[in-house]
Formats: C-alpha cells, structure tokens, sequence
C-alpha cells in the first residue's frame, strides 16, 4: 500500500496543472493521502521502515493541493471566460429569441 500512495503521489503531481485532468489528480491525491497514512501505521506496527508510505504521504499532500489550486483556477477561468461571452447584448438576444419561439408555438 506504501508504494501505491508514492504511485498516486507522484500522479498527482504530474497531472496537478493539466486542464481538467487536474480533477483526476485531486481523487489520486486524496487517495495517496489515505494510503499513506494507512500504511504508515502498519508499517509501524510491523516495526518496518515507513520511508515509501512517508513520502507517498508527502507526495499526495503536495499533489492535492496543487491539484485542488489548480482545478480552481481552471474553474474560475471557464466562469470568467463564460461570463465574457454573454455579454447584455448576447442576453437580450437569447430572450428576443426565446419569445419568438414561444410565439410560434402558441397558436
């Protein structure tokens, strides 16, 4: 489980910054976290070295935070970029449209 959280880590690490893979990076992290601190303990109670389950922990808390950074960037990036297209006068069409359409299937 110590080597599956430095694996899970190290992908959230990578695929931190990549546009909407980003979301997938933060389950890896979280996930990372969990079996880290998971094989820690037994690790402990084996009286073996933690020295892999220590850093998948590392890895994963460093990948869940530039994951979590980084979906909401992107989040915050579409909701700006959405709100730049639909502008008053894009509104006011759809609504000219919309009307039109209810119009023309009320007889």
């Amino acid at each position: 489980m110590g080597t599956a959280s430095l694996v899970l880590g190290i992908i959230s690490i990578v695929f931190s910054w990549v546009p909407l893979w980003n979301y997938v990076a933060l389950a890896a992290g979280i996930i990372a976290i969990v079996f880290g601190v998971k094989s820690r303990k037994v690790a402990q109670i084996n009286g073996q070295g933690a020295g892999i389950p220590a850093a998948g922990l590392v890895l994963g808390i460093v990948g869940t935070v530039l994951s979590g950074v980084g979906a909401l960037t992107c989040t915050l990036c579409t909701m700006g970029l959405s709100g730049a297209c639909l502008d008053d006068s894009t509104i006011e069409n759809l609504k000219d449209a919309g009307d039109a359409i209810q119009d023309a299937f009320i007889l």
